[in-house]
C-alpha cells in the first residue's frame, strides 16, 4: 500500500505498480526516489510526484510521464510512458494504458494469468509492448485487451500518443501502430 511520509507538507510516497488513474490525473509526472532508498518502508520502486513540472528531461528525470492516448475513432484514454535519452522506437518508452479498474473485474480469462507481460487479472494497465510471447498467445490474449479497453481494433490503430508534462528529445505526439510482440522494438512484429 502507498505510504504518506509526515514533515512541513504531506509527502507522497507509492510503488510504482500502485500508481493508479487517479494518480496519474492528479501528478501528471511521477520520479523513482533514488535518493531515498536508505528510508524505512521505501525500495527502489518507490516513486514521489513532481509538482508544477512543465518539462522533463533523462537522465535527471527517472520516471513516468502521463499521457493522453487518442484512438482513431476518437476514444480517449489515460496511460503513461517511460521516457528515456530519446524516442528511438514508438514503443521504446514502454507505454501502458491505465484504467479505472483491474482487469479483472472488466474480463476473465485464463490467459491474464498464464501470459501477464501485457496485463494482469489484478492490474488496472495494459502494456502496448509484449515481448516474450508465441504468435499465438499474442493472438488469443490480444482480444482480451480489447475487450478490457472496450473498442475494437479498427477503432484504436493507431494510437496518438500525447505527454502532459514536455519531454526533451521527445516529439509533442507520436502514434502506435499495434501492439508490439517483439523485444527489440521492431515495428515489424505489430499485431492487431
Amino acid at each position: 500500500m502507498g505510504k504518506m511520509f509526515g514533515g512541513g507538507g504531506k509527502r507522497i510516497r507509492k510503488d510504482a505498480g500502485e500508481l493508479q488513474l487517479a494518480d496519474f490525473e492528479q501528478f501528471p509526472a511521477w520520479e523513482f526516489c533514488h535518493d531515498e532508498e536508505s528510508v524505512e518502508g521505501q525500495t527502489e520502486c518507490t516513486m514521489r510526484p513532481l509538482r508544477g513540472v512543465k518539462r522533463v528531461q533523462w537522465p535527471s528525470f527517472d520516471g513516468l510521464v502521463s499521457v493522453d492516448m487518442i484512438a482513431s475513432g476518437g476514444k480517449r484514454f489515460v496511460g503513461f510512458v517511460q521516457p528515456g535519452e530519446t524516442l528511438d522506437h514508438p514503443w521504446s518508452c514502454s507505454p501502458e494504458i491505465v484504467l479505472a479498474a483491474p482487469v479483472g473485474t472488466i474480463v476473465s480469462h485464463a490467459l491474464l494469468e498464464t501470459f501477464n507481460q501485457m496485463m494482469r487479472s489484478d492490474s488496472a494497465r495494459i502494456g502496448l509492448h509484449v515481448p516474450g510471447m508465441s504468435p499465438a498467445d499474442v493472438r488469443s490474449l490480444v482480444p482480451v485487451a480489447y475487450q478490457a479497453i472496450d473498442i475494437r481494433p479498427e477503432e484504436l490503430w493507431p494510437l496518438t500518443v500525447r505527454p502532459r508534462v514536455s519531454i526533451k528529445g521527445f516529439p509533442e505526439s507520436w502514434q502506435l501502430d499495434g501492439w508490439l510482440n517483439a523485444a527489440n522494438h521492431d515495428p515489424r512484429h505489430v499485431v492487431r
